[in-house]
């Protein structure tokens, strides 16, 4: 496998380590282990492909695709990811390729696995905000955050105090006014 070689090799090592993950988990664990030294194209198929192993709902699963239980019981604890490694995969999910069936959601459908996930997001919003004069990809974060918290209201004012940058983005304007009327949050509705 070439999981670190440049450019096309590595998004095609991906697909391999795909395809002997069906018989063997460790192909998964290996791309999961992988997922902060992949270059952005393969990064995004990595996204796709383990998004298969998670409760990912909106993929019509046939004998080609989906992950037999044992696998999928070996990977799934190694979902666990860390404020950088969210950085990476948000950074690699284009800002318009959100919403049901697209590599936005499968980012998400993996974010579902980590139970410290909101925590680590607010890490992850902080990163993003520090070096980026263009806040797109930490309103994404935050979006996300709001997705997963318990309580939607009680995380947007915990997002609105600690990242006051937020609100300057006219979209997290706009979602913050329908998490406080509504009191719920959903990317796809």
């Amino acid at each position: 496998m070439n999981l670190l070689s440049p450019g096309p090799l590595q998004t095609d090592a991906v697909y391999d380590a795909w395809a002997l993950s069906r018989s063997d988990a460790k192909y998964l664990l290996i791309i999961r282990r992988f997922v902060g030294d992949l270059e952005p194209e393969a990064l995004r198929r990595a996204i796709f492909l383990l998004s298969h192993a998670g409760s990912h709902p909106n993929i019509l699963w046939t004998k080609d695709n989906w992950i037999p239980p044992d696998v999928e019981a070996q990977i799934l604890p190694a979902f666990r990811w860390s404020p950088e490694e969210i950085v990476r995969m948000v950074l690699a999910v284009d800002y318009s390729d959100w919403g049901y069936h697209t590599l936005g959601e499968c980012l998400d459908v993996l974010f579902y696995e980590d139970p410290n996930i909101v925590a680590k997001l607010h890490i992850a919003i902080k990163l993003l905000l520090k070096d980026a004069d263009d806040t797109t990809y930490a309103v994404r974060a935050a979006t996300l955050a709001l997705s997963h918290a318990r309580e939607k209201r009680a995380e947007l004012r915990s997002l609105t105090k600690n990242f006051p940058a937020l609100m300057e983005h006219e979209w997290f304007q706009d979602v913050s006014m329908a998490v406080e009327e509504s009191g719920e949050y959903s990317l796809y509705s």
